[in-house]
Order: structure tokens, then sequence, then C-alpha cells
């Protein structure tokens, strides 16, 4: 009989069935407020702590502390806790730690335990945890008979400058052998130092008098000099989006004011629009209403306010891609939905056009089906439940509270009401639900309703006995293709989901099934044998995928929907399946073969988005420092600059502007230059893995939608110099760089004296990157990210003066960037720290 100190049995199992004597809520919560809690990377770099522990893979080792408080439960506990890298072993006298599902561990004590004393171990686990937001919050005490308990030492705090969830347990990554992922990992770190050699690329040039827009337009003339206009004389309904970005512009709608003409041309197509501005007033030509709106923004961007005037242009702008899209997932953690109204608000101010919403995941599903309430009643919940019957388990440091702020979903109301706001705003909704694999939430939840409903699709085959593990560490999240209830389910979610846009008035016109990384399921399937004919093996199972996007692109093709998948999974689709109904988001890296993905994909009828990791995946961290959040097996380093420069018409340009998530050189075939031409377009992704609040999902998204959005509406105007580049030609590579910096500086001008103001405005959460500071001879110098800003210096942090030419700068001093005539202020740095780290 182990200790009464201890966990009898540890695991999911115990606490629904053996039988304890339970605890009070108070003295399991007595030791949740009281119990000390650090988690400290060790190193990360020479793995030998791995390899004596068994570990052959790229792994890392961190340090577990418990402090445990003056009094103890009278009974047993232990500590449950996401961790997104495996533990595979632990070095511990103290303690075992054991993997549950997916990222959720149990840490067990092994011996008797004393009041006020220490446990301490070592967990050895796959990849690497460089980054404070690697360090999952809300560990939890689970004790048998009693309700969990969050341990107060492992909540996190919000960050009062940048307003993202920080976790307060972790340690600090104060070496190079903490902040690299390997030994083969020679990214810089983004120290202050780092960030003022990478900023002094641009802020040589100097935005020049033309008027500029984001996206910007694709011809403007000045004509003459600038017209006073005090305010515009334009009908618009009461609820026209275009009210509120004149608003925000400082524009008046006046009867009397300047005046707006329309002309309705049919030498025009799409959403191609021109438009002049004279003494006369505004002359807009266009086709259609999307046109006509894309008009009227551009000409809330020329509007000059202190001036109270307008310039004399004549202008013609057309988009570049007719797909500029935006993808958020709102499965992992939930952002609520206000969030997401302001997110279709924003692309529609810079003329995106496709909102890609992942609506469900292992983790959560986010959607209310009718037919099936079971998929929110538990799927959108994460919580303690024996076997799952009221909630998913936790995940992605949900905690174990159903009413947590990362639980939650859309109803059918709210869904249809997100679907009209967008297309008032020319923005098309398109659903998106992971199938066959990071199906998790979907399974559980329909497996809860097969207890009172059991006549409905049952989406496990119990005869089943394959063992595998997703990508994501789950045993149990794949859906059977080769049973009919699958197919009863997927038909009848399809179909629900086109009934709610029809009855919003805005009909379905694409479906994205997701169709990756279904992890080796269906191996030891009897359902899948009897339907080949012959056993499995891990290859020929694997082969199902493509049985499995078949069905359902007939299922779409019979409701008159498109298609969509991403690219792993679509290519698994015979060659004539690749039809104009089929809609693939490319997601291979650049350094892995992205470009020839998408050649692969333009000798089909297919459309093709690209959605490339390195550049178009803002859950990444903008920069390669360990405070910066976000996940980074694609890149760690995706800021706005390199956003802004990613050129899409000439993929294999990239090798000679970036390096791959290492650090290093990597080649493309410059037999792709042309890869990219007839794609539909280009798609920036956030996943929320690491997102846990609204303003940390606008922290990782602002202000990477405008770049993104200058890429989807505008050719690169340094095009024919990235052709010339990659053909090899004498000093293109440097003609190249000149046009880049020389186009971000004008575009970054822009986006602090229009589209950040306007972000403070609409109380829009946004990063404004650090200063740069260099020390030379033991002075200081400093620079911004982008023109406009203003740069502070403090000696404590809290008393804070603007930097002038006068001032003699140390480095002991902290600065920090800030926007003019706001509150909005970036991360401090502090020079003498940063040199430390670099050791």
């Amino acid at each position: 009989m182990l200790n009464k100190t201890m966990l009898l049995i540890s695991g999911l199992l115990c606490i629904a069935g053996c039988v304890h004597s339970a605890p009070s809520r108070a003295p399991l919560q007595q030791l949740a407020d009281n119990l000390g809690v650090k988690y400290q990377v060790i190193d990360t770099v020479s793995q030998s702590a791995c390899r004596e522990a068994g570990i052959d893979s790229d792994c890392f080792s961190a340090a577990v502390t418990l402090t445990l408080p003056a009094t103890l439960p009278d009974s047993d506990w232990e500590i449950r806790f996401s961790h997104v890298a495996p533990v595979e072993a632990v070095t511990s006298d103290d303690f075992t730690v054991t993997h549950i599902n997916g990222d959720l561990h149990a840490l067990t004590p092994v011996r008797t335990l004393s009041p006020g004393e220490t446990l301490e171990g070592t967990l050895h686990a796959l990849f690497w945890h460089v980054s404070r937001s690697d360090a999952i919050p809300n560990w939890y005490l689970v004790a048998p008979g009693a309700e969990p308990v969050i341990i107060e030492a492992t909540r996190s705090t919000v960050d009062p400058v940048r307003k993202i969830n920080t976790p307060v347990h972790a340690g600090e990554w104060a070496t190079r052998n903490q902040t690299r992922r390997s030994a083969a990992d020679t990214m810089p770190l983004a120290d202050a130092g780092w960030l003022f050699e990478h900023y002094s690329n641009w802020t040589e040039y100097h935005p020049d008098s033309a008027p500029r827009v984001i996206p910007d337009v694709t011809r403007l003339d000045v004509t003459g000099n600038a017209v006073p206009a005090k305010a515009l004389a334009i009908t618009l309904a009461a609820e026209h989006p275009a009210r509120s970005v004149f608003r925000n512009a400082g524009i008046q709608l006046q009867a009397n004011g300047f005046p707006v003409r329309f002309e309705e041309t049919q030498d025009l197509t799409g959403a191609a629009y021109q438009m002049s501005i004279d003494n006369e007033g505004v002359k807009i030509s266009a086709a259609n209403a999307s046109a006509r709106d894309y008009a009227l923004l551009t000409l809330a961007q020329l509007y000059q306010p202190e001036q109270q005037a307008f310039p004399s242009v004549r202008l013609a702008d057309e988009p570049a891609y007719r797909y500029r899209g935006m993808h958020v997932d709102i499965a992992r953690n939930f952002p609520g939905k206000a969030v997401l109204f302001e997110l279709v608000e924003q692309m529609y101010r810079v003329k995106l056009n496709k909102l890609h919403l992942h609506l469900a995941d292992d983790e959560g599903w986010r959607l209310e089906i009718e037919e099936y309430p079971e998929l929110t009643d538990i799927g959108s919940r994460r919580c303690e439940s024996e076997n799952e019957s009221a909630c998913l388990m936790p995940q992605l440091g949900s905690g174990p509270d159903a009413n947590s702020s990362v639980n939650g979903y859309l109803t059918a109301a709210d869904y249809k009401a997100l679907v009209q706001y967008a297309a008032e705003r020319h923005i098309e909704i398109i659903p998106s639900v992971d199938m066959p694999g990071h199906a998790r939430a979907a399974i559980k939840s329909m497996q809860a309703r097969q207890q009172t409903h059991p006549q409905s699709p049952d989406l496990v085959e119990e005869a089943d006995t394959t063992v595998y593990r997703s990508i994501q560490f789950y045993n149990d999240n794949t859906l059977n293709p080769c049973i009919a209830d699958t197919y009863t389910f997927v038909d009848t979610v399809i179909s629900r989901i086109q009934q709610l846009h029809d009855d919003a008035g805005v009909p379905l016109k694409v479906f994205h099934m997701g169709a990756d990384e279904t992890g080796g399921a269906w191996v030891n399937s009897p359902a899948c044998e009897a339907m080949l004919g012959e056993p499995l093996t891990k290859e020929t199972a694997h082969q199902l995928l493509g049985h499995f996007v078949e069905k359902v692109q007939q299922l779409t093709k019979d409701k008159g929907l498109i298609l969509g998948g991403w690219s792993d999974g679509m290519s698994m689709l015979p060659a004539q399946k690749r039809t104009e109904d089929t809609l693939v988001t490319v997601w291979t890296t650049l350094p892995a073969g992205g470009a020839g993905t998408v050649a692969e994909w333009q000798q089909s009828q297919a459309q093709a988005v690209l959605a490339f990791p390195d550049v178009l995946y803002f859950d990444f961290p903008y920069q390669n420092h360990p405070e910066e959040p976000g996940y980074y097996w694609g890149s760690k380093n995706t800021d706005l600059f390199k956003v802004f420069q990613f050129t899409p018409e000439v993929l294999p340009v990239h090798q000679y502007l970036w390096t791959d998530r290492m650090g290093k050189p990597f080649s493309q075939n410059p037999e792709y230059t042309d890869a990219a031409q007839d794609i539909a377009g280009i798609q920036g992704q956030v996943w929320t893995e690491v997102i846990r609040s609204a303003d940390t999902l606008e922290y990782m998204v602002y202000p990477r939608l405008f770049a993104l959005a200058e890429r989807a509406w505008n050719p690169a105007p340094w095009t024919k110099a990235a052709i010339d580049t990659v053909a090899g030609k004498a000093d293109a590579v440097n003609a190249l760089h000149e046009q880049q910096y020389a186009a971000y500086s004008a575009f970054a001008g822009q986006l602090v004296s229009y589209q950040l103001k306007q972000l403070v405005d609409r109380q829009v959460n946004f990063r404004l990157p650090p200063p740069g500071v260099k020390v030379v001879d033991g002075r200081v110098k400093v620079n911004a990210a982008y023109p406009g800003l203003g740069i502070a210096w403090s000696e404590d942090k809290t008393h804070w003066q603007p930097v002038t030419k006068e001032l003699t700068l140390m480095p002991e001093y902290y600065f920090r960037t800030f926007l003019p005539g706001t509150d909005r202020v970036s991360a401090s740095v502090q020079p003498a720290k940063a040199a430390a780290t670099q050791q």
C-alpha cells in the first residue's frame, strides 16, 4: 500500500473508477494556491542528458522544481499539465511523468512527501523549447473525489505593454544554448544590436511625397495641387461599411461637401476601378459594387486630415489575385466572436476577400450543428470529465474548467451574422472542418451522442486495433474512410453549413476539408481490409486518404460546391480529379520544395492558393527571440518586412533573400520561376495552439495583415529585378534589395500614419517592434523599424523620455518605440542585458 501522500494509481481510469477517501475541496485548493512550480529549460544544444535517458532524436532537457507548502492534503494527488513536446523520459527520485494523450501529461509523486520540502526532476522531451510561449500555463491538481484545481503559480499573466498572455512559471532563456533549437541552429538572436543592423537596411530610404495607400494602387499620377475638402458629398446607406472607414480617416459626409460621382462602365471588370480627383470633385469608374467600395477605401487613405485636402490624382487599380485570403483557427482556442468581426472589418479595409475559418480540430468543435448538438455541448469545451462524457480532456493549457475563456463556439445565429457581415464587405467565408485526421473533437462528441442516440453515426470502428500517434500525439483522432457512418456524418455537417449560408442569404461556395496529417491510422481496420480485399501496411493504409478525399469531393460536387484542402492530402487525388472545382492550399515550406509543389498543381485545373509557412503563418514569431510568442517549426523570424518582401511571382528568388528555419542557405530550382503563374492567390494563416486570448490573436495578426494585403493586391514592384537575380545577372541582387528597401520604407510610413492609428481608434491590439540599439565605444545609437515611430529611453522602465539628438545614451538604459499621439508602445530592450544573452 503506497503512502497516503502519493497517488495510488495515476491516470484517468483511477479518477473515474478507484475508491479513495474523498478530500474536501479546501485542502486541494490550499495546495494549489501555495504550491511553488518552476519550469526551466536547461539546454537544447548538447543533448547529452537526453542521450543518457535513451533518446536518440532531437531533444531537450528542462528542470521542474516543486516547492510544497506547509500544509498538504490528507489524500493522494497528482499534477496534470500540457507539454506540447512529448516527454519521453524523466530523471527524478521524486516523481514520474506519463503521457496521457495529445499534449496532456501527468506528474505523480513516487515517495512519501513532507510539508515544505522541494521536489526536483528533469524532463527529457522531443524537439525543443526555446521560447517562453512553449511553456504552457494552467497546470492543475487532481485527487480522488475532489474537483480539479489550477495551480496558481502556473497561471498566465497579461503583459501590460503587449497585452499578450505570458506564462509566469517559466524560467529564463539567458544563454545561447537555451535559444538555439540544436547545434544545427545558426539563426542569430534578434537582440537590440541585431535589430539595429536589420532596420538599417531601409532606414536610409525616405518615403517620397507621392501619395501612398495600403495596398498600393496599380498606377497613380499626380495631376496638380492639393484640393481643399472639409467634407465629402456622397450618398451611402446608413449601414454602409465605408461610413466607419471615413469616420476613422477624419472625413465628414455632408450634402454640400466635395462631390463624389460614380460612373458605371463595362470597360472594367471584376474589382478593377479608376478614379480621378481634381477641383471638380471625385470621379469613380467601376463595373460593380465591390470595385466602387475599393475605390472609396482608397479615397479614404488619400485624405490629408491636417490639410483637410485631397491630392489631385488620376489612378487605375486592380488586384493581382482573385483570392486574397486570411485563415484563422478558432478550433484550438476559441477567441470569441468579436475578434472575428473586427478581423473581417480590417480585411475589408485592405481589400482582402476570403476568410478561411477553421472551425473544428482535435481540440475543439466551434460551430453549432443542429443535428448533432453534442458537437458543441461537448466538443466546444475542455475540462476534467469522466470518460470525456461532458467535455474533451484539457489540452493546450485550457485547464480543467469548462467555463475557461478558451472554450466556446459560434451559435448558428452567430455564424449567419458573421457570414452576412463579411458579405457586406465583399468577403467570402470559407468554412473548414478538418478531416479525416484532426477530428478528435468530432469523434469524442459523437461517441457521447451514441449513449443516448444509438442510431446516430458511429465514428469509431470498435474492431480497429490500429495503434498510432498523430503529429500532435493523439492516438484516437482520425475518421475511418472505410465505414459508411463516416460519410453520413460528413454529409450532414456539410449540408447543415450550406443551409446556414442559405439562411443568411449568402450561398456557400467552398467547403475546406483539411485532409492533412492522418498519422498512421487504419492499418488494422477490418472494414478497410474488407474494402481493399487484402491486409494493410502503413503505406497502403495511407493510400486510403485518397479514397476519402474522392468521396468527400463527390459529396461537395453533388451540392454544387468547390472542395478545398491542404496540399498534402489533396495530392492523393488522381490527376483527372484535380479539376476547377478543387481548391488546394499549398503549405509546403519553400526550403522543403514549396515552389515545386506549386508547379505540380499548376499542371492541373485546380485552383492553387499559396500558404507557405515560412512567410504566411502569422502564428510564428516576428523575430528570433524567446520573448516573442508563437510556434516556429517553419520560421522563427517572420517580421513585417519579410511578409512585405515575399515575391509570389518569382518563387526561386527567396533563396537570395531568406535562410531556412535554422538560419542556413537553401536552394530552389530556377525552373520554378514561373511556378506561381495563374495561381488563385495567397493566404495568411494564424493557428492558435499558443494563442489564448483575443488580444494575443490580434498581436500576431497585426500589422502583418497589411503586408499580406500588399502582396495579394499588387504584383511585387521588384519582379523584374527578382527575375534577373534568379537568372544570375550582374548586380541584380543589389538592385533587388534597393527596390525592396525603398518600397518598404514608403509602405511602413503609410502604416504608421494611417493603419496603426485607425487600429488605435478601434481599440485593436497590435505589435509595435522594439527599437534597434547599437553600442559603439560605450555609447548608444538607436533606430526604429518604421518611419514616423518615436523612440523613448528610461533608466528604470517607469519614467520615459523621448530620445533626442542632444542626449548621450548609455547601454544600461532601457529603450522602446511609441506611436506618436497614442498610448501604444513596444516592448523595451536593454543593450547591456542583450549582450549577456549572446554568451
